[in-house]
């Protein structure tokens, strides 16, 4: 597998943000209502090295003021998040995460809600 140019990972970069953006409404459909925003942090566990499409995606959904945390996140959001990490190894190696954190933020001086999302390669 060749290395991609700078513009090949932008414009890979550019086609997964609707993907992810799914996957942050998803989570602001999911979040409880009494929760002030979310933090939404997956890490990536790979089963064996030399088998890069086996791995397991630990999550952990909590609201960001309080901490709180949500029990479980609904089986279509891990499942959106592997098909993500095995299209970024599939790109190339070097650009596949290994953990993301998203979070929804209200804004107040905009008075709208914000997703930020960091990611780890």
């Amino acid at each position: 597998m060749h290395e991609p140019s700078q513009t090949e990972k932008n414009d890979f970069y550019a086609a997964m943000q609707p993907r992810w953006n799914e996957i942050a409404t998803l989570l602001a459909a999911d979040r409880p209502p009494e929760w002030e925003g979310y933090r939404f942090e997956a890490d990536v566990e790979c089963e064996h090295p030399a088998i890069p499409e086996k791995f397991t995606i630990n999550v952990k959904f909590r609201d960001r003021l309080s901490n709180r945390l949500r029990g479980g996140v609904p089986r279509n959001i891990v499942d959106k998040l592997a098909e993500l990490r095995i299209s970024y190894f599939d790109f190339s190696t070097v650009a596949t995460w290994r953990s993301v954190v998203i979070e929804q933020i209200w804004k107040p001086e905009t008075k709208s809600w914000a997703f930020e999302t960091n990611w780890t390669y």
